[in-house]
């Protein structure tokens, strides 16, 4: 079962020093957080690694607010790292090294597990008519060009698995650029809003918005309203455009969410400062672990277009172009179809000692299918 996700966040404030009369002994772990954040500290959690149950036992001893939060995760086995855009990211610390004479140290048994890892990959089925019949049969599944057998298959149901979506909207002033349609920004604006309809309360949401930077649109919630006014109110602010950087930063953010996990771009595809290159961007996309979708503009140059479908390509999504208010209901109708049409195979990966990125192929012996998801994934 996926856990559901719940973070929390503000953004830093001056202040690096605890409040004098702040006391958190008998607090719970979130509830001692939410008064770090309080005084400025901007911290990304989830309710995966931050339990109802945990408590704060001993009060600080330190009076820096960083200390401080060192302090009250580590009886907990967690520890804080450093994100990007001056987050503080919680995460499980490594277990530490046995001890000479206790269990697991040489000499001396410990009891026996088993951790099998388990992937899941998502795929659409494409076919000239919706009337097929598919089962795990019918698929064949090869990690590295070898076959691997396929533990779990499953149409996917949205409503039954909640994902983790994040949207990020391109506020740079190329999208100011306006047609008889409307402006670039409006277009795209309308299909991130329309495209919420697809999405439970269950689902995690976070918008982000870049042009020369990277900024938080909306903290994490789980009410599509919410997301909605925010990406209404949204407008183009900035000058130039670090699409390739700003994908890198959510990227970051995103890596440490477990379960199904969405990305929907809406850009023109252009990028004019970022500090890494093409390759880069698409360097971290095949190792994401991720769906991304692109929505952008009939306008957009061919290096744009084509940008935006290499990287719907890769991560097993799709790009959708809009040249109309019309033509953007369409699209985005197609998008909530391929969302909501989608199945999943489950397997076991061959040498869990190996990490890193590893292809994979999934075939199907029914004829006239075409299945389409991520040729890679990180391990």
């Amino acid at each position: 079962m996926i856990k559901i996700l719940r973070v929390a966040t503000v953004f830093l404030s001056v202040c690096s020093f605890l409040y004098a009369d702040q006391r958190f002994a008998g607090k719970s772990l979130e509830e001692a957080l939410r008064l770090l954040q309080l005084q400025g500290l901007n911290i990304l959690y989830s309710s995966n690694l931050v339990h109802e149950d945990m408590k704060v036992m001993e009060e600080p001893q330190s009076m820096l607010l960083r200390q401080v939060l060192d302090e009250l995760l580590s009886p907990h086995g967690l520890h804080a790292r450093s994100g990007p855009a001056n987050t503080l990211l919680v995460v499980s610390s490594p277990p530490p090294a046995p001890v000479s004479g206790q269990p697991g140290s040489a000499g001396i048994p410990k009891e026996d597990y088993v951790v099998v890892p388990f992937v899941t990959l998502y795929f659409n089925v494409e076919h000239v008519s919706r009337r097929f019949k598919l089962n795990r049969e019918h698929l064949t599944l090869l990690e590295n060009g070898l076959e691997l057998p396929i533990v779990d298959f499953k149409k996917v149901r949205i409503e039954d698995e909640p994902s983790t979506v994040f949207f990020l909207l391109d506020q740079s002033k190329s999208m100011k650029e306006s047609s008889s349609a409307g402006t670039k920004q409006e277009l795209l604006r309308e299909a991130a809003v329309r495209i919420l309809d697809e999405f439970r309360s269950s689902d995690l949401f976070m918008a982000f918005g870049f042009s020369d930077t990277l900024h938080m649109i909306n903290k994490p919630t789980h009410d599509p309203d919410e997301i909605r006014r925010s990406l209404k109110a949204c407008e183009p602010s900035g000058t130039r455009t670090a699409l390739f950087d700003s994908l890198n930063g959510v990227l970051e953010i995103l890596r440490d969410y477990p379960g199904r996990k969405i990305l929907l771009l809406f850009s023109d595809g252009e990028d004019t400062m970022s500090q890494i290159s093409t390759k880069s961007a698409v360097d971290l996309l095949l190792s994401s672990n991720i769906n991304m979708y692109c929505f952008g503009v009939r306008s957009a140059t061919q290096r744009g277009r084509e940008t935006m479908e290499k990287f719907a390509e890769i991560t097993g999504g799709y790009a959708y172009f809009t040249g109309s208010f019309s033509e953007t209901t369409i699209v985005v109708n197609q998008a909530r179809e391929d969302l909501k049409n989608q199945y999943a195979v489950g397997f076991v990966p061959r040498n869990p000692f190996y990490r890193g990125l590893r292809s994979v192929r999934l075939e199907s012996r029914q004829p006239g299918l075409r299945l389409h998801y991520r040729k890679t994934y990180h391990f």
